[in-house]
């Protein structure tokens, strides 16, 4: 038996040494029939001792040699895979490795060989989490024998006919196939109707980003038996948690929000010192791991927010009821209380299960006019030595943080107003006030208090990481930064205590909300990891998400993990980390996606009846073909491609990312302010073309010929153009209508 292991691990240790099965190994290692029983114990024993272990197909490898991690397959029409990974880059996949594995699977890997030179890592495919036809949004064609979708990317033929085929240019939803390692045709799943209906706008962004929008019938049940069943159970929970229904707790949100999750508290301590309070709903005592109300929570991972609607990760039951703080209303909660000192110090967190009861259901504009003596403060009023209070306190706690050197993007937000029939009616520009920081300052310290006991306690939580930026794309931030008379180091070694100088030096300039959102281009996309690792843009470690498990997933797992901390039970089965950090990353960035493509289609809605109009704006964004132009009045960008610029012939410097006239010297950069016309637009493929009338960003004006914008050249620009500014899109994200993701 000894003999056989050494052996085997020899022979899986050589340079040559493909995974094969056992009786394969069994063949090349020369084992007879009499001898193959001990051979296959030997082979049992190194496989429970953790030695070796079993790969895609059973095939045989040693353990240290492999990496897995998880990540979304998209086959190559040649029939390589390539893995997308949160965090790390993507992963190259030989045709002969893919396991049988399908476009759109969610994939184990395993890295085989390091990326050297520049080359992407290989791997293999070691098994297959969720299997999933991947929907595609596209408009249907009568083209060959069933017909074919056009898709933003591609042409996907229909491998059937229907007896009602869809009409000419109707929205429809595809499911695409693949069949051994190759991309298929596609399945027609249904018809959405007209594009140029606004009522379809919903199901169209929903679908294109795999949002799943069906019901479960039974976490449905469940959520109504917990519902009838609530002020029994809010009865018996009493003896257990802590009384706070006689403290002042307030709940500060969106003037359309639905649902109210978190709630604040302060209190003077007779030192001098002041006890921050920060409640949120005990989400996790009514969805225990494993019932159906779990099951479409970790399916939909969070929460998704679309203008007017809401797509809720838990049923509405629990996510609007039982589980939203409403005012006057006795609810089940989880409590930290942070003691902080005059100079924004923490000195020490507690948690408690409690029962609170909101004094006031407030909205931001409320506060914010309560904070300056308005006449419109409403219920806020009668709290306005306390908001101002927590305001003081808001402030200290953002000194703080900025001192240690997280980021403040501060950035403005486009506003979207949608009235009846999905129509657009309003759009404008929103900036954070006083109130939205005040709660983001609160939540970012609740998160951090809860990150510090479940490190400590070895919790196995989700953690929220962000990586340092990529340097090729920090170098874009640094050239424009360098020409604005601010040097920043290498990109290597910069910190994010430079980065946030350098905005806080250009805060004065006009074009500063654009210089941060090409900063936060430079990004790396945060994300969920069991393991802990520093936040770049918050300069802390540990840090998670606990603050909304109404609506992200990871915060409920926290949730569930400090209770019975708290409790000091024993949890159950420890969760795979690895999976569900890449699963709920993947669910947060498509939720974003979804959100980001609903607001661009409204706003294109509305830009539809402004043809001919002239506006101010500023270019951000330039590439080969021409430049995008965001609108100064509704913070919607369009493209310009190069004919239309004022009269000159102009080249793309892509070293300083600038257009320059050849005859006339004229420069066309990020930050340069432009006068536009509203050319042509299409809302169903989120394209806006403009002409530029005027260039005033380096005080020469230029006026261009005038020509009739929207012909087949500048479409076909426009279009490339505006796949690439989709590749480069932000990194960042917003929660429901004007309160952030805490990051």
């Amino acid at each position: 038996m000894i003999g056989f292991r050494e052996q085997i691990l020899s022979h899986l240790s050589g340079d040559g040494y493909r995974p094969a099965k056992l009786k394969d190994l069994a063949r090349r290692l020369g084992v007879d029939s009499h001898e193959y029983r001990l051979f296959r114990a030997a082979m049992r024993d190194l496989e429970e001792a953790g030695k070796v272990r079993r790969v895609g197909r059973q095939r045989y490898v040693l353990a240290v040699s492999t990496r897995r991690s998880w990540g979304r397959l998209s086959i190559h029409g040649r029939g390589f895979g390539l893995v997308s990974r949160s965090g790390q880059p993507d992963l190259f996949v030989p045709a002969e490795d893919l396991s049988g594995a399908a476009d759109g699977d969610w994939v184990e890997v395993e890295v085989t060989e390091p990326g050297k030179r520049g080359k992407r890592s290989r791997g293999r495919i070691a098994g297959t989490r969720a299997a999933t036809p991947r929907p595609r949004v596209g408009i249907y064609r009568h083209r060959g024998r069933h017909g074919a979708v056009a898709t933003a990317d591609s042409l996907v033929h229909l491998d059937e006919g229907m007896p009602d085929p869809p009409g000419e240019g109707d929205l429809v939803v595809v499911e695409v196939e693949a069949a051994s390692g190759r991309q298929g045709g596609g399945r027609l799943a249904r018809v959405i109707g007209s594009p140029e209906d606004p009522r379809h706008d919903l199901e169209a962004a929903t679908a294109a980003h795999g949002i799943p929008t069906e019901a479960d019938p039974l976490a449905e049940a469940e959520a109504g038996a917990l519902v009838a069943d609530a002020g029994v159970d809010r009865e018996r929970e009493l003896e257990r948690r802590l009384d706070l229904r006689d403290l002042t707790v307030l709940t500060v949100d969106p003037e359309e929000a639905c649902d109210y999750d978190d709630a604040v508290s302060l209190e003077s301590l007779p030192d001098g010192c002041q006890r921050l309070g920060v409640h949120i709903a005990d989400v996790a005592h009514y969805v225990p791991r494993g019932c159906a109300i779990d099951g479409q929570a970790r399916k939909r991972g969070t929460s998704v927010y679309l203008l007017d609607r809401v797509i809720h990760m838990l049923p509405s039951g629990v996510a609007t009821g039982l589980c939203s703080l409403a005012p006057g209303e006795d609810r089940l909660a989880v409590s930290v209380f942070i003691d902080i000192d005059g100079a924004g110090r923490v000195l020490g967190s507690r948690f408690h299960l409690s029962v609170v009861r909101s004094a006031a259901r407030l909205t931001y504009a409320q506060v914010e006019s309560a904070l300056d003596d308005g006449a419109v403060a409403g219920c806020a009023a009668g709290h306005r030595d306390l908001l101002r209070q927590m305001c003081d306190l808001g402030e200290r706690l953002r000194a703080r943080r900025l001192d240690r050197g997280a980021i403040d993007f501060d950035l403005p937000e486009a506003l979207v107003e949608v009235g009846g029939d999905g129509v657009p009616v309003r759009l404008a520009r929103g900036l954070r006030g006083r109130s939205h920081r005040l709660v983001e300052e609160c939540m970012l310290a609740a998160n951090e208090a809860v990150a510090s006991r479940a490190f400590e306690a070895g919790l196995p939580v989700l953690y929220r990481i962000h990586d340092p930026p990529d340097p090729e794309k920090l170098d874009r931030f640094r050239t424009l930064a360098g020409s604005l008379g601010r040097r920043l180091p290498p990109s290597g070694s910069v910190t994010s205590a430079q980065l946030q100088h350098t905005l806080e030096a250009l805060r004065s300039r006009r074009d500063s909300g654009l210089l941060g959102q090409l900063l936060l281009r430079s990004m790396m996309r945060a994300r969920y990891a069991a393991a802990s690792s520093a936040h770049f843009g918050l300069a802390v470690e540990p840090y998670l998400h606990f603050t909304s498990p109404i609506r992200r997933y990871p915060d409920l797992l926290v949730h569930r993990l400090l209770r019975e901390h708290l409790l000091e039970v024993e949890g159950s089965d420890a969760e795979d980390g690895e999976w569900l950090g890449e699963w709920t990353s993947h669910c947060q960035q498509r939720a974003e996606a979804a959100e980001r493509d609903y607001r661009r289609i409204k706003q294109l809605r509305f830009m539809a009846r402004r043809l001919g109009e002239e506006v101010d704006g500023i270019v951000s964004g330039v590439v080969g073909a021409g430049i995008f132009v965001e609108l100064d009045k509704w913070l919607v960008e369009g493209f310009c491609p190069k004919r239309l610029l004022p009269g000159d012939d102009f080249e793309f410097d892509e070293l300083r990312h600038r257009l320059r006239g050849r005859r006339t010297g004229l420069v066309l950069a990020l930050g340069t302010s432009v006068r536009v016309r509203v050319g042509h637009v299409e809302p169903s493929s989120r394209r806006m073309d403009l002409q530029v009338l005027e260039v005033r960003g380096d005080g020469r004006s230029r006026r261009p010929r005038e020509e009739r914008p929207g012909g087949r050249g500048d479409r076909r620009a426009s279009a490339r153009a505006a796949r690439q500014g989709r590749r480069s899109a932000g990194r960042g994200g917003r929660g429901r209508a004007g309160k952030r993701r805490h990051r």
